[in-house]
């Protein structure tokens, strides 16, 4: 339990096979709280449409009033202690269009899948939380499908011109990334990774055909082992759990990369190109199938509910 500094309101959160325990701070105006609690249910919702669970069986959430930076949400960490969650600094006069339009609560909630990985593989935990975020976010119509793409596009670019002028590995650069401040270049090499390795599922003879059913099967037997994880022992478990060797070795080539990883060859196989900056999605019956799979969708319905007690 994450120790409490100031005045709060609680809240739980009900949704099938999570509870999600909300602290809000005083700093909070009262008559903000239910846009929070409407917020955080629809973030917690749009994450657990990866594959229709949400990863943890207990999560805490602290919401506090943010003193710096700029949006609705201008900082987020998650907590990695018993039990997991994350901590929001947010705006306290944000409205609930402004918060369900960021991508901060989805990117954060979506670290949840795995476990901690380490300082040194930081990036594949960045990776995965910066790649998921817009494609669940499109996924629950909260923003489209091109949105989605164009800002995964120019996320990569951002990552590519962090990738122009350095000499360091990827690994190098997520073992120093506060020092280095190459955040840039470790969160969206991390999610040109897990796109790459999405696409090679989804093309190649796999047991599993996509990261979003690696996850599940990984969260069924293996997300709540109480030993530390490395990004490297993530890879192979996720290995065995595909049936065959796409993770790993992928892993094993993008950290030993100085320059940014390419993401073209899966974009074409999606049938993305990209003309004046803008990102432009074929129409082809094909390549739009495979766009569509990378997050499966999930046909029941979920509701929650926030009760203050």
């Amino acid at each position: 339990m994450s120790k409490i500094t100031h005045a709060q309101s609680y809240f739980e959160l009900a949704h099938p096979n999570t509870r999600i325990e909300l602290y809000i701070d005083e700093k909070i105006p009262k008559d903000n709280h239910s846009t929070v609690v409407q917020w955080l249910s629809q973030a917690i919702e749009t994450t657990a449409s990866l594959y229709g669970e949400f990863p943890l069986s207990i999560t805490q959430v602290n919401v506090s009033a943010a003193n710096r930076g700029d949006g609705p949400v201008p900082w987020a960490q998650v907590i990695r202690h018993h039990p997991e969650g994350v901590r929001f600094y947010i705006q306290p006069q944000a409205t609930l269009s402004e918060l369900n339009n960021d991508w901060t609560a989805v990117h954060e909630f979506s670290h949840l899948y795995i476990p901690f990985p380490g300082d040194n593989d930081i990036w594949f935990s960045e990776g995965l939380a910066s790649y998921l975020q817009y494609l669940l976010m499109a996924k629950n119509d909260i923003i489209s499908e091109q949105t989605a793409w164009q800002r995964l596009y120019e996320g990569f670019q951002r990552g590519q011109a962090a990738s122009a002028y350095t000499q360091q590995t990827l690994s190098s650069s997520s073992k120093r990334m506060h020092k280095l401040g190459s955040y840039m270049r470790v969160y969206w090499s991390g999610a040109v990774y897990f796109l790459n390795v999405d696409v090679k599922l989804m093309t190649g003879n796999y047991k599993l055909k996509s990261v979003a059913e690696v996850l599940q099967k990984f969260n069924q037997c293996c997300r709540h082992h109480p030993n530390s994880w490395t990004g490297e022992q993530l890879a192979k478990t996720f290995d065995q759990l595909a049936g065959d060797s796409v993770f790993y070795p992928t892993f094993k080539a993008v950290t030993k990369l100085t320059q940014f990883p390419d993401f073209n060859e899966s974009f074409s196989a999606l049938g993305i190109s990209i003309r004046n900056g803008k990102v432009v999605l074929s129409n082809d019956k094909h390549k739009r199938a495979k766009r569509l799979q990378l997050v499966r969708k999930v046909s029941k319905e979920q509701n929650m509910t926030g009760k203050a007690l």
